[in-house]
């Protein structure tokens, strides 16, 4: 067998095998099984498999392993908050909270003005405040600018439908 450690197999893809001897190769493997390896090999094997196989009896959960991943959750949640909250409390210290009903007299003019026609605010502004009654084409006028076709059509439709026969 030591002779076949130098040689080299070569096919040529015609089924024979060639062998030859590789120059300037070491004369014996440098690997070898210790001595014995293979003697007891079946018991250490079967003892191996026996520890793998063997089942630990079941471990009883208790309450804090249940609790464990919530806890982590929740101190999660917190340390975004913190991370978040403060930072963002500080920038704004000075700055009061906006609430809804805190509204500026502008605001509130803007709000009261936004529901009036042009037409009624320019005479309001001018002091022309009367109470004429608008001529047809001031009407067309209003509703092209501030409805759209099928809007008017609903209306026109929701009224005629009302009326008694």
């Amino acid at each position: 067998m030591d002779s076949m450690k130098n040689m080299e197999f070569t096919d040529d893809h015609s089924g024979s095998r060639e062998t030859r001897e590789i120059p300037g190769a070491p004369r014996e493997l440098p690997f070898r099984v210790p001595r014995h390896y293979f003697d007891d090999f079946p018991a250490r094997m079967q003892a191996a498999l026996e520890r793998e196989t063997a089942t630990e009896p079941a471990k009883k959960l208790r309450l804090a392993d249940y609790l464990k991943p919530v806890i982590g959750l929740a101190a999660a949640f917190a340390a975004v908050f913190l991370i978040v909250y403060w930072p963002t409390r500080l920038i704004t210290k000075d700055q009061p909270l906006a609430t809804h009903n805190t509204h500026t007299d502008e605001e509130k003019i803007i709000n009261l003005v936004e529901h009036v026609d042009d037409h009624t605010f320019l005479n309001l502004l001018e002091g022309n405040a009367k109470n004429e009654s608008p001529d047809d084409e001031l009407l067309e006028t209003y509703l092209a600018a501030n409805y759209s076709d099928l809007e008017i059509f609903m209306e026109i439709n929701e009224k005629q439908q009302k009326q008694p026969k």
